[in-house]
């Protein structure tokens, strides 16, 4: 039986990979990189060092992968500031549903602690959250398990009672290797038949988890 929903933040309960994808793009062309192909989709839920690596792996040393970020952040965070935070639909609905099914919450999310706290502040999803679990708090980013294994740990549960809802397909990697149920939710990727594989479900919106959960 599930006991607690683990979600992951960007392009799951958030809807900012769309935006800040642009605002990559904007940044890219500024630099003079528009003629490159950008790493984004290969490192797509991966942490800042393991963003670091496949960026050396796939391309010049000198790919200002940390500059982007981090300007990408910015240019974010300033979004969030004068339009709020673009939640996902059926968000709220379903922490409702999970509260009333006796269910945990928590998030594990590959973005650094302090610009998601900032996120999750602002759109009130921190206060709905039993544990935060973040990408500076793991050794390993996705698609290691390390940080769901680190979520399990801290709600005190074992990871067989522990259901993902992750965007990415490696999110969905890291929570299978914790030998955890996987939903995905699709946002910018589709399931490949490798992931299909992986999960649990497969959602086109958080309206549709609880059903596939069989709650009320």
């Amino acid at each position: 039986m599930v006991q607690a929903v683990i979600f992951d933040m960007d392009g799951l309960m958030i809807d900012s990979e769309r935006i800040r994808l642009e605002f990559r793009r904007q940044i890219r062309k500024e630099m003079g990189l528009s003629g490159r192909p950008d790493p984004w989709e290969l490192t797509m839920g991966m942490g800042k060092e393991e963003v670091k690596r496949v960026c050396r792996q796939y391309y010049a040393e000198d790919y200002p992968a940390e500059e982007i970020s981090r300007k990408s952040w910015e240019m974010w965070k300033d979004y969030q500031s004068e339009n709020g935070v673009p939640v996902k639909k059926g968000l709220f609905s379903l922490l409702d549903t999970l509260d009333r099914n006796g269910i945990s919450a928590a998030v594990a999310t590959s973005t650094e602690k302090e610009n998601a706290l900032y996120t999750l502040k602002l759109c009130g999803i921190a206060d709905r959250m039993e544990q935060m679990v973040f990408g500076n708090m793991v050794e390993h980013a996705k698609p290691e398990p390390d940080i769901f294994l680190k979520t399990a740990e801290l709600l005190k549960l074992p990871t067989k009672d522990c259901l993902v809802l992750e965007d990415s397909p490696n999110g969905v990697k890291a929570a299978y290797s914790a030998g955890m149920k996987v939903i995905m939710v699709p946002d910018l990727v589709q399931p490949g038949p490798e992931i299909r594989r992986l999960l649990f479900g497969c959602a086109e919106s958080l309206s549709e988890v609880a059903q596939l959960l069989d709650l009320e």
